[in-house]
């Protein structure tokens, strides 16, 4: 009977011992089989943490990963500290979101989104508080519907019936009206479609906007003036506005008139506007000389009151001939060759030999000599006895 106890005794040791192998190699599989790889931490900022506390789940897109380790309140804002196991990736951007699935069921932090490539979420990274979300709570959502309730009741909008007049008015203007209705709720929601598909441009002119109302109110004492005055001429025009009806009126007849004349004129008109877009041709293409000549025209005007004489009443000048006439036999020839005269160089040679005699006298006058039959004075060089010479005035 001891024999057989102590068979018991050992056979009870060896599978203890057998258990315990096991359940060490089933742990050292797991643990490294099982692709765990060990714990990563990481922590999240949230607004409130209601109905968060250690050892809550933390999931990935539905699936638990990890729990929660410690809710620490901090200023404004409550540090959510988690594990969860790195098997499983988390994007770098990755956001957390306190979830309530039901109303009696336990809430649970939701990372997400899911790992797809790019950098991954660091071992004990934190997630700000904008990237964060809380769900509202139950009581605040009663306690608005209650301050609802008291503003629509009969101590609030509804004190002397004025919210029951409204919805039976309402109920009497939409009654046989569906239809109506429904395509007014289509049409507004192609409206709201069409806004989001022009959200660019809609944005752009809000921003554009934005940066007007700025610099209006950057410039308000600037505007301020402009409206005072814009203010002060219109009541101005509003004083006298009689006087500007009557001017309005004048201005119609006369529109009327010039309309008419303009209808019975039409030809005359035309041929006119014709000649004088001709003109206003031939002076831009003479702007140079026109130019030139308003340059000169103060000079010479000048020069000519300077030579008026008032005791004779007579305009002093001085015409130099000299140049003309010792070129007269080229200035003939020229002439020849333009009127295309046959035989034109014999004919030059003609002109230049009669011209001779003339151009000599021409450079003898130039030149101050005393010529056989002319008396030249002590004034011969001056202007008056030039004038004397040639008979000028």
């Amino acid at each position: 009977m001891s024999g057989m106890s102590a068979l018991l005794d050992r056979l009870s040791g060896r599978t203890l011992a057998i258990v315990v192998a096991l359940l060490l190699v089933g742990a050292t599989l797991v643990t490294f089989v099982g692709g765990s790889g060990g714990d990563r931490t990481v922590s999240a900022h949230f607004s409130r943490a209601v109905a968060i506390y250690p050892g809550s789940e933390v999931r990935l897109m539905g699936v638990r990963i990890g729990t929660v380790d410690a809710v620490v309140p901090e200023g404004e804002s409550v540090r959510v500290e988690m594990t969860y196991d790195s098997a499983y990736k988390l994007p770098a951007d990755a956001k957390a979101a306190i979830i309530t699935p039901t109303l009696v069921a336990d809430r649970f932090v939701q990372l997400g989104p899911a790992f797809t490539s790019g950098k991954v979420l660091a071992d004990g990274a934190d997630i700000p508080l904008p990237d964060t979300g809380t769900p509202v709570e139950l009581d605040r959502i009663y306690r608005g519907l209650a301050d609802l309730s008291t503003a629509l009741g009969p101590n609030g909008a509804n004190k002397k019936g004025a919210l029951s007049a409204l919805l039976s008015s309402g109920a009497d203007a939409l009654r046989g009206q569906g239809a109506l209705a429904n395509d007014t709720l289509l049409n507004m929601s192609k409206a709201v479609q069409a806004f989001g598909d022009n959200s660019g441009a809609l944005f752009s002119s809000v921003r554009q906007l934005s940066e007007l109302t700025s610099t209006l109110a950057a410039n308000d004492s600037v505007v301020t003036q402009f409206i005072g005055d814009l203010s002060g001429v219109s009541a101005q025009l509003a004083g006298e506005r009689g006087e500007l009806s009557r001017a309005l009126a004048s201005l119609s007849r006369v529109v009327t008139t010039v309309r008419g004349f303009v209808k019975n004129n039409k030809a005359a008109l035309t041929s006119n506007i014709r000649d004088l877009t001709t003109v206003l041709g031939a002076l831009a293409k003479e702007r140079d000389s026109l130019g030139t000549a308003l340059q000169l025209a103060p000079l010479g005007l000048g020069n000519l009151t300077l030579a008026y004489d008032v005791k004779s009443g007579t305009i002093g000048s001085r015409v130099q001939f000299g140049p003309t006439v010792q070129s007269l036999g080229n200035v003939l020839c020229d002439i020849v060759v333009n009127s295309r005269v046959p035989n034109p160089g014999l004919a030059c040679q003609v002109l230049k030999a009669l011209t001779a005699p003339l151009a000599q006298r021409g450079s003898d006058l130039a030149a101050g000599i005393q010529i056989p039959g002319i008396k030249l004075g002590k004034s011969a060089k001056s202007g008056s006895g030039q004038r004397a010479i040639l008979g000028g005035s």
